[in-house]
């Protein structure tokens, strides 16, 4: 996974991640190695994540925890 330039904090990653995407923003889901998506929604610890990308290439990161 390459770096992600910025996270935004949500209090209820599935109800961003389902808005989201329900306006055309594509999840970046991984598979592969120690960081898997379920859902477009990684465990991290205690957090969760999702990740998109911004036109420019940047990685962008929903967060709740």
């Amino acid at each position: 996974m390459e770096h992600t330039f910025a996270h935004f904090e949500v209090t209820d990653i599935e109800a961003a991640v389902r808005d989201l995407e329900a306006k055309g923003v594509a999840f970046v889901d991984y598979t592969e190695g120690s960081l898997t998506t379920t859902g477009h929604i990684a465990q991290l610890g205690p957090a969760r994540a999702a990740w998109v990308r911004d036109p420019d290439g940047n990685t962008l990161g929903v967060r709740q925890g």
